[in-house]
């Protein structure tokens, strides 16, 4: 049911009922007061002309009495006027209804007051008429006669249709407008603005996340709009927060399978590692003994030093498949991060190998301090420094360098080709690589990878700024966050290598 139907059958049907009753009752008491009216009228036209009749009767005049009966016609309505003798006798007559039974003074009607003693409805020739009574009396009090005045029953009636005919009109109109009134102010106050908010609340069905209610109507429909809104907002926010935890749980996901993958991958590492290593100590102590005991400059002694230089190279490989399976806890300290550059740079200095490329510190002013396990990060910051000097080649350059905002970070820019943009989302993984199979194994940037989020820092490759070539970058938080972290990390999982 519609509001505007349950108003009316709830409110305006029975509010007009009330009416309706109130309206019979009212019409009641105005038809009985027109009644007394009438009857009233029909008494003062009989007492206004009793007079004159009783002196003309006393004295024998009957044709005063006649002319006298005829004034009564006078008034309005008069129906008939007769006037009998004390013993019924017919004495003087003028127009119609005059009483089948000739009334006396004795056979007045018998009633509570004057009215109802000296007035009565009969039917006199097929016609309801009204009949009133009045005595004539003369000198002394003796009565003369009896005055009849008549009234047609049908104006009563006329009149008090007329009133019910008014009453019912009243009525109905008074019901149209309060109807129209109510629906009126419904459609306003109510339809109108509770139609806007089935129409926000379709509009937000339909996808219109930002659509809200307006605030129009009366108070309870003012609250209303604002509860809906408040709804509409939490249902958005949680519809951000659920896609946000899905957005999280993909990034977990993917996360795990990574993670599952590099302890799949160290595992296999770990494996290869141990079952390589006795061999290949085996090897390079047989070619070692083999070198001893032949001439170094001949075949046997070139042959013996080649079969080093490739054990040397496995081990390295080996040394490097340890380092990505042994992922240890980082013990963390604050160090900062010129003495970190100042570090990497003097050990690829005094490598037996040292790096082609010039590799220089960045004046960059004061260095911010972060906590890292020092070893761990020196180790990748050597890395990367070696991958940079390789790609810039010889008499290329090689800059290390450090910043403060947004966060605390190094980076590593060198003058080489760059890292393709379809290369830097597989760089840090295990294996890839873009070297050749004698020139990498694709483990020294997975171990730098692991290393930075074991420090819950980040890793970024890009395009350097100022040398044109690759730019590898990574961003700290400050000593006290980065202790944090890793304490609620380590306390989250005892083992972060797996």
């Amino acid at each position: 049911m519609r509001l505007a139907t349950a108003l009316v059958a709830f409110i305006i049907a029975p509010l007009i009922g009330l009416l309706a009753v109130a309206a019979w009752f009212s019409l009641q008491t105005l038809e009985a007061d027109v009644e007394q009216r009438k009857q009233e009228e029909s008494a003062l036209i009989a007492r206004a002309i009793s007079q004159p009749l009783s002196y003309s009767l006393e004295l024998g005049r009957i044709g005063a009495v006649r002319e006298s009966l005829e004034t009564a016609f006078e008034f309005d309505r008069v129906y008939g006027a007769h006037i009998f003798g004390p013993e019924g006798q017919l004495i003087a007559s003028a127009g119609a209804g005059r009483s089948e039974q000739p009334p006396t003074p004795e056979r007045l009607p018998q009633g509570e007051d004057e009215r109802e003693r000296r007035g009565a409805y009969e039917r006199v020739q097929g016609e309801q008429v009204y009949n009133y009574f009045v005595p004539l009396t003369g000198t002394g009090g003796r009565v003369l006669g009896m005055l009849q005045i008549s009234r047609r029953a049908a104006e009563f009636r006329i009149a008090l249709a007329r009133l019910r005919i008014g009453a019912v009109a009243a009525l109905i109109a008074i019901g149209l407008i309060v109807t129209g009134i109510i629906l009126v102010a419904h459609r306003r106050l109510v339809g109108r603005p509770i139609q806007d908010l089935v129409s926000a609340m379709q509009r937000f069905a339909d996808g219109e996340r930002g659509i809200r209610a307006s605030a129009n109507g009366p108070g309870e429909i003012q609250s209303l709009s604002r509860g809906l809104n408040n709804m509409l907002a939490g249902i958005e926010g949680s519809e951000a927060e659920i896609e946000e935890r899905r957005r999280r749980e993909g990034v977990l996901e993917q996360d795990l399978r990574h993670s599952q993958k590099l302890a799949a991958i160290g595992a296999l590492a770990t494996g290869l590692a141990h079952e390589l290593g006795t061999p290949l100590s085996v090897v390079d102590g047989r070619a070692q003994r083999l070198l001893r005991l032949s001439d170094e400059t001949g075949r046997s002694g070139r042959e013996a030093e080649a079969i080093r230089t490739e054990v040397a190279r496995m081990e390295a490989t080996i040394r490097q498949l340890m380092d990505f399976a042994g992922r240890n806890p980082v013990r963390l300290s604050p160090e900062p991060l010129d003495r970190l550059a100042q570090l990497a740079v003097a050990t690829l200095a005094e490598a037996s190998q040292p790096p082609a490329a010039t590799i220089a510190i960045a004046d960059d002013g004061e260095a911010p301090v972060v906590s890292v396990d020092r070893n761990r990060l020196h180790h990748a910051l050597v890395n990367l420094l070696s991958n940079a000097s390789q790609a810039a080649g010889a008499g290329g350059q090689v800059v290390i360098g450090w910043f403060s905002e947004p966060h605390p970070g190094i980076y590593i820019d060198d003058d080489g080709p760059g890292v393709p943009e379809a290369m830097r989302s597989r760089i840090f993984e295990p294996f890839y690589t873009s070297k050749s199979v004698a020139e990498g194994t694709g483990l020294g940037l997975a171990v730098v990878h692991g290393t930075v989020e074991d420090h819950g820092a980040s890793i970024r490759v890009g395009d350097s700024p100022t040398l044109g070539g690759a730019r590898f970058e990574l961003q700290f938080a400050t000593a006290a966050e980065s202790i944090a972290e890793h304490d609620d990390e380590r306390n989250a999982d005892p083992d972060p290598a797996g």
